[in-house]
């Protein structure tokens, strides 16, 4: 069972929920971008309370496939309004597919 945590840093609140079945195939940028379109305003201001920074690993991690263990990190952008993306590998990205946690 996949899952996702959100922490909202404006009031403390925790909150995870189960990934849905599309979203259990998604990972990564595409993970990232799905939520970032979802839940951002397109009109945000980048530096702006609304905005989102978001951290996704990818659908094996926590699995022993060569260059599975990769986070993904998406926030809407400040000089073009759209949607950029960085990555990142540690072992600590396993980890977190090993938890469950995507």
């Amino acid at each position: 069972m996949q899952k996702i945590i959100r922490v909202n840093t404006g009031t403390g609140e925790v909150t995870e929920r189960v990934l849905s079945p599309e979203e259990l195939l998604l990972g990564g940028r595409s993970l990232t971008s799905r939520f970032l379109h979802a839940t951002v305003p397109q009109a945000c201001n980048a530096f702006g309370p609304h905005n989102a920074l978001i951290f996704a690993t990818g659908p094996l991690a926590g699995t022993l496939v060569p260059s599975a263990n990769s986070l993904s990190g998406g926030v809407t952008s400040p000089l073009t309004g759209g949607i950029q993306e960085s990555n990142a590998g540690a072992i600590w990205v396993s980890n977190l597919g090993l938890l469950g946690l995507r």
